[in-house]
């Protein structure tokens, strides 16, 4: 295959700038040889000048024609990084709208269409506040305050916003593209009322169970998750009725605040499996105990 030969060298200046020289007064050896050699062929010093000149012009021409061609080639190069890199521009903000856009979805309700021959039911419904439902979509500790009459009564606030809401930038994208940040205001926030564990009545704890529970599985925990907690409760209201002695009850109840919170920091803190809050700890039901009974005794001096 033939090689392609080699392309000239890049012209630095501007052969249209370039004025022909008076060989008449050029003395360097090239130019003296080659007009006496022209000379001594039988033409006139002035033929030989015309002649040296008639090359020059050739020479410049042709560097002419290179320039241009040089010129067009530049230019198409410019215009393509410019084009290029334009379109890489539009490309990574193209991306960045629909990464936008994809998080906006994830977050967007769907809400299901109106049956218009159902008709309105009989009760009234009210859930948790959204800071309690927003604790069990992080799969986060949540006392079972918020899920007791208590709490729910509270939440009926939350249906309309307050003046101490909490504001909060939330970006959009507009049908041009643009992301716009726009204040939502958010309720979700933990509520001075709440009650402990430890201190809420028996009956509250179980009831409110029930229902944290049954949000648990609205939030889609696992169902083994949700199968543990509701076994733990009953375990512990099987173990408190069986629990004759003084501080059995009150005992219950720290030991349920206890182990949940720990359960739930086990969930959010290691990667393999955690322990099966349902199965009862004597040891620890022990220590509860011992506790209780060491705090009614201070509360006596």
């Amino acid at each position: 295959m033939d090689e392609q030969p080699a392309p000239p060298p890049r012209l630095l200046v501007n052969p249209y700038h370039e004025t022909p020289p008076d060989f008449s007064q050029l003395n360097d050896q090239f130019t003296a040889e080659t007009r006496q050699a022209l000379v001594n062929a039988g033409d006139t010093p002035q033929a030989a000048n015309q002649k040296l000149l008639a090359s020059w012009n050739a020479i410049n021409l042709g560097k002419r024609n290179q320039w241009d061609l040089q010129v067009t080639a530049d230019e198409e190069r410019r215009v393509t990084q410019l084009r290029e890199a334009h379109e890489e521009q539009q490309r990574r903000e193209q991306t960045r709208r629909d990464e936008l856009q994809a998080e906006l979805d994830k977050k967007n309700v769907k809400i299901p269409s109106i049956d218009f021959g159902l008709s309105t039911p009989s009760n009234s419904h009210v859930r948790p506040c959204r800071y309690a439902l927003r604790q069990l979509t992080d799969k986060e500790y949540v006392h079972l305050w918020y899920f007791t009459k208590a709490g729910i009564k509270e939440a009926r606030r939350d249906l309309l916003p307050s003046a101490d809401a909490m504001d909060s930038e939330v970006g959009h994208v507009d049908g041009k593209g643009t992301v716009r940040f726009v204040k939502e205001t958010s309720l979700a926030r933990p509520s001075p009322n709440c009650i402990p564990d430890s201190q809420l009545p028996w009956d509250d704890v179980i009831d409110a169970s029930r229902q944290l529970v049954f949000y648990m599985r609205e939030s889609r925990w696992p169902e083994e998750h949700c199968h543990a907690v509701d076994t733990f409760f009953d375990n512990l209201g099987a173990y408190r009725v069986a629990s004759y002695e003084d501080n059995g009850a009150e005992a219950v109840s720290l030991y349920q605040d206890e182990v949940r919170r720990d359960w739930h920091w086990q969930l959010k803190s290691q990667a393999g499996p955690v322990f099966n809050l349902a199965m009862i700890n004597e040891i620890r039901m022990m220590k509860c105990k011992n506790r209780v009974r060491e705090e009614k005794g201070d509360k006596a001096m």
